[in-house]
This record gives structure tokens, sequence and C-alpha cells, in this order.
């Protein structure tokens, strides 16, 4: 056990070491030998590693998600490597009967030992929210979990006594990186992945924007690709249909995901729906990044992780302010080079036309979340939510009052300039009721949209025409006609959507705000229980815990 101890340890708090494996990998260029990687199996539980981050008052709810992972790794990161010991040995680690790690990135403390703490040599503000306290350690758990992974995988190859004639396989295939209360449908989640494989490095279907104004999440302008070979002519008619994102080979690069925001938004005209400001718009590849919407997860591929480095990560995470992990995540994959790619589920099943439909992300859809916890999530979590929207309330009250009583003080002295700043560091609206470009403190946090109901979608438009110049089908591919929708009310997508979501989130809020009782808690993980004890039998999980492969 000790030795085992040891690994985890050193690998939370050190970079591990370049090693053969992981530079073979590092060399395949991600993604260029994708046609091999998709003719591989459908992916199992071992081709799967769960990662959560947490914190240590919050680990019932982790526990609690255990029988919806029986036979799937998972990797839970914590705020302090003291924790991670005491609980791998409590647990017995990947080894142990729950296949859980525990790992932690840097102390919260101001440790120069422990690495300096999570936003460098100085620990974040008391003040700070607590989703922005615990953003770094949640962008950074994937990144300690693929090492982690990598260093057994590593040991267990030093210890084969046989003469190896090829590289051993990589120790896993896909990494699930959600919150503690997010959980996951292991079948249909190997459905979709085992189809994508070798086709995108980062997936999400439910992205979150910041336009510059307000906060967008769901976002219909998130700067995106499509998984690469998705047939659009299949979908739209034609290979290359105007303001629609497209399928990017061999990953989704930024450069295309702007590309389609810009197209969209008309330039930096900015004329559609969530376009915002031109900084946001931007050009090339320098618009603004999008990220998975808090609580939906994300899906990152061996490769992708295998090819970013992790201390040009770690200047990432702590180069940006203070944000959510889904945020600093978004943001660290923009500059390593990738963008997120969308599942398209929707389009391929012939049910919507819109890539961005609220009706069928698969990744935090809040009608999965109906079916898998049904009306008690709300009946139980509805207090809190009551809570924390007053505390919000009062929060921006206070700030707005503040800011105007320091507005008047500097317009008294002929200070214009002090007083739009007071002005915008409150955080006030205007006149017409939009919010100033440096707002409130709030801003960026995602909203619930996990949960939140949606409404009946409006009707379809018609597939776009084909581009004719005088008398020439102008388009990069054949024009065929687009297959008419099927029809499918609410009570059909809901159906859907039970049927292939791949997440669902709890919500249960990290926020002070909230003021979330121990009873709380307790009740929300014993909900969580018994949504992951269906989700396991649903998805033919061992009945008991049982150790899985390393």
């Amino acid at each position: 056990m000790v030795p085992y101890l040891a690994i985890i340890l050193a690998v939370a708090l050190t970079a591990a070491p370049s090693s053969g494996l992981a530079q073979s990998h590092r060399r395949s260029a991600l993604g260029e030998d994708g046609a091999a990687e998709s003719t591989q199996p459908p992916l199992t539980a071992a081709d799967l590693v769960i990662v959560i981050p947490t914190t240590k008052a919050r680990l019932p709810l982790v526990q609690a998600s255990r029988p919806s992972r029986r036979g799937i790794r998972t990797v839970i990161a914590l705020e302090t490597a003291a924790d991670a010991a005491a609980l791998n040995e409590q647990t017995g680690g990947l080894a142990g009967p729950h296949a859980e790690a525990y790992v932690a990135w840097a102390d919260a403390q101001a440790d120069e030992s422990a690495g300096g703490g999570p936003y460098g040599r100085f620990p974040p503000a008391a003040t700070l929210h607590a989703e922005h306290r615990t953003g770094p350690r949640a962008a950074m758990a994937p990144l300690l979990a693929h090492e982690l992974l990598m260093a057994l995988a590593r040991k267990a190859a030093a210890s084969a006594t046989a003469n190896l004639t090829k590289p051993p396989p990589p120790p896993y295939r896909w990494v699930l990186l959600g919150r503690d209360d997010t959980l996951w449908l292991p079948h249909h989640t190997s459905t979709l992945l085992s189809g994508l494989s070798g086709r995108a490095a980062a997936v999400c279907d439910h992205l979150a924007d910041w336009n510059g104004l307000t906060l967008l999440s769901p976002s219909s302008v998130a700067a995106a690709c499509l998984p690469c070979g998705f047939n659009l002519t299949a979908v739209m008619g034609r290979k290359r249909p105007p303001k629609f994102p497209q399928p990017v080979c061999p990953v989704c690069r930024p450069a295309s995901g702007c590309e389609f925001r810009f197209d969209l938004c008309n330039g930096l005209v900015g004329d559609a729906a969530g376009c915002g400001t031109r900084r946001f718009l931007g050009s090339g590849d320098r618009c603004g990044h999008s990220w998975p919407a808090a609580g939906a997860g994300v899906a990152l591929s061996f490769k992708l992780l295998s090819y970013i480095g992790k201390e040009k990560w770690v200047s990432c995470v702590r180069d940006g302010q203070p944000t959510t992990g889904e945020r600093a995540l978004g943001r660290c994959l923009w500059r390593s080079g990738f963008g997120l790619t969308l599942t398209g589920a929707g389009l391929a099943a012939d049910l919507s036309r819109d890539p961005f439909s609220p009706h069928h992300m698969l990744f935090g859809n809040p009608m999965a979340r109906q079916a898998v916890f049904g009306a008690e999530a709300d009946t139980l979590l509805g207090p809190v939510y009551q809570r924390l929207e007053a505390a919000a309330a009062a929060a921006r009250a206070a700030a707005e009052e503040k800011a105007r009583a320091a507005a008047a003080a500097a317009t008294a002295v002929g200070d214009t300039a002090g007083a739009v700043k007071a002005i915008a560091a409150g955080g006030v609206t205007t006149p017409g009721g939009l919010p100033w470009l440096y707002g409130a403190t709030d801003l960026t946090i995602a909203t619930p949209s996990t949960r939140l109901a949606v409404a009946a979608p409006p009707p379809p438009p018609p597939p776009p025409p084909p581009l004719i110049i005088d008398g020439v089908v102008v388009d990069n591919g054949p024009v065929t006609v687009a297959p008419p929708l099927k029809k499918c009310d609410m009570q059909c997508t809901a159906r859907w959507v039970a049927s292939a979501a791949v997440s669902v989130h709890l919500d249960v809020p990290l926020d002070e705000g909230a003021a979330l009782t121990d009873a709380e808690l307790t009740a929300a993980a014993a909900l969580l229980a018994a949504a992951a004890e269906q989700v396991g039998r649903d998805a033919g999980l061992p009945a008991t815990a049982g150790a899985a492969a390393t």
C-alpha cells in the first residue's frame, strides 16, 4: 500500500518526468491517426475515467454517485494533499472496492513547498465566490488524473516480464469531467463517445459565453465545431450551409469556431442575437472563447490530455482572473489551440436544424434532470435557490448603492471620469437596462441552465436554399434536398433526451449565499444516491462495487 500511496502523492504534488510512453502519444500529433482510432471496438467502462473536483465538506455527494460509476475509475481532486493521502489510505485508491483515487493540486494555504496555493504564492481572497476559489483545482483536475494514470501505466509496463513488441495501450480513452453533483449515464456516454473517437478532442453541446455585455448559458453563438466527418449535406441539404458551425478535422480549432461566430454575426456588425461586443466577435482565432456550462460536464480525449503540457496549463490557469473551473478550462483549451466540439445529436436524429438547440443537448439537459431526479429535486432544493437569489439580489443592491454614492461624491467635485468608473465598478445598469462592460462581480458565475425548464421550440425554419449566381449553383459540394424533420412534440423530445443524455446536473449550489445546511446536503446526497442506483441498474453495472482494471 505504501508504494501505491507514494505514487498518488508524488503525482498530485509534482509533475511526473517525461517518459517514452507519454512522448510516443505526444508525437502522434493529436488526431492524425483518427481513422485508426475510430475503428477501435466500442468503449467499455475500462476506457472511461470520471474526474470530480470537490471539497471535503461535499464528499457525501461524491460518495452518493458511486452506484452509477461501478467499474469506472474515478479521480477526485481535493483541497489538500493531506486529505487526499488519508482518503487513499481509507478507500484503497484505484485498487480499492470503489476504484477511487484522491489527488490535490497545491494546498489552499500559501505554502511554497506545496506549490504556492492555487493562485500562486498567495491564497485566494476570502471574499471570492466559492466557485472562483475552487475554479483552479477544477481546471487542473483532468491533468492531474492523466498524470496519475500515466504514472501507474508506466509502473505496470516496467514490471511486465514479457518483451513488448509494440507500445502498451493507453490507460484510458476519455476523461469525463463534471462537478460533484453531476451524474454521468455510462451506457449513453459510451455510445456517444464510441462514435466520436478520433473525430473530436473536447466534447460538450451545452456551452456558455460572456459576450462582453451578458452571460449566455446555453449559448447559441458559441465558438464551436461539429465532429470531423459530420454529414451536413444529409442534414441541411448542402455541405457548407451559411451561418452554421462546420465539421473540422482532425479536431476543432479556435479559428474554425471564430469563423462560425463571425459569419453568424455578419462580421463585426454583430446584428444577431447574443453577438455582443467586437472583442467577443474578434477576427481570425482571436474571438472570445466558449466553455462548458456549469455542471453540464465535458469529455476530454486521451490524446488531447497527452498533447497538453502541464507547465503551460498551470501558467494559463493561474494567469487569468478568478473564475469558475469550466470557464478556466475553456480558456486554457483555447490558448492551447483547441475548441469544443458539439455532438450534433439533434441534427443527426432529424429532430432539429439548430446545432445549439437547448431541447436536444445531451450534456446537462434540464429535461434529463427531470427524468432522472423527478420533481423531488426542486422540492428539496427550491428553498436553497430562493435563499441564493435573495442573497444575490441583496449583494447587487448593496454594490449599486455604494457605487451610486461614490459616483455622486465624484460628480460633486467635478470628477466625471471618476463617476463613470465608480458606476462601472458597482455593476449599475444604464437607464436602458444594459449592464456596463465591467459590471457586477457575480457576472462570471454561470447561470443554472442545467436545471431550468426550457419552453417549447418555435417552428423549425426551412433548410437554406442553394446559393445560385448567374444561374450557377455555388457550393463546395453537391446540393440535395434536406430531409423533413420528424414530428416530435415536447413529450416526444423528453423521451428522446432521456434515452440519449450523457450527464445530468442536480445543481446543489456551491455558494455561501445559499447557506446549505447539513440536513439539506444529506437529503441531496440521498436523492443523488437513489438516482445513481437506478442509473447503474439501467446501465447494467455490477450490483456491488468491485475493483476496476488499472
